[in-house]
């Protein structure tokens, strides 16, 4: 596998692992998406995009604990 990954792929591991109301830290989400993708993703690939689509897309529950907005 190349380093760089197609658009989208760590997006939508992130929202699979939030699914079904879960609340997890960023360390949980971070392992579900590497483990989804099955290769290594930077931990700041993930904070980032939790960072930017908050409160749109993702609720901050506590520092370092999300999950999906409720729509």
């Amino acid at each position: 596998m190349s380093g760089k990954l197609r658009p989208g792929v760590v997006r939508d591991a992130i929202l699979d692992s939030l699914r079904g109301s879960r609340v997890l830290t960023i360390d949980e989400i971070h392992a579900a998406v590497e483990k989804r993708i099955g290769a290594g993703v930077a931990r700041s690939s993930v904070r980032s995009y939790l960072s930017l689509n908050t409160p749109t897309t993702f609720e901050r529950l506590d520092r370092g604990a999300y999950k999906l907005a409720q729509k």
